[in-house]
């Protein structure tokens, strides 16, 4: 299984389940999973899934990030709203809702895909 497909699952599953034991359990196996995400060269903090926004077909992530300046130490963190959504052609696609310099976003935008698209 794909990463992406079970981020979806777990999401899924914590969405609909009333049992806290296997919530708490889902939690934990998502937590592994978000910990496992890029980090380094600008992804410096942990992302977070935005729960209350996802869906069977959307994943939503809050990216912090914060990119090198030319002489080579670290701008401001920004917050990055990346939707990672079902396409039948392609297993997903990814967007991110901020408007931010084309050359970072699609540094970040293929960092995750290529981590999001590995088999566990």
């Amino acid at each position: 299984m794909k990463v992406y497909k079970k981020i979806s699952a777990l999401i899924n599953a914590i969405q609909s389940s009333k049992n806290q034991k296997y919530i708490d359990k889902w939690e934990e196996e998502l937590e592994i999973l978000i910990n496992c995400l890029p980090s380094g060269s600008g992804f410096n903090n942990t992302p977070n899934i935005i729960m209350d926004s996802c869906t069977r077909e959307r994943i939503f992530l809050n990216i912090p990030f914060q990119e090198l300046h030319k002489n080579g130490y670290y701008k401001e963190l920004i917050n990055l709203t990346i939707i990672v959504k079902s396409d039948l052609q392609h297993d997903f696609d990814i967007v991110c809702l901020n408007n931010i310099d084309t050359g970072i976003l699609d540094y970040i935008l293929d960092t995750y895909q290529e981590y999001l698209n590995k088999e566990l």
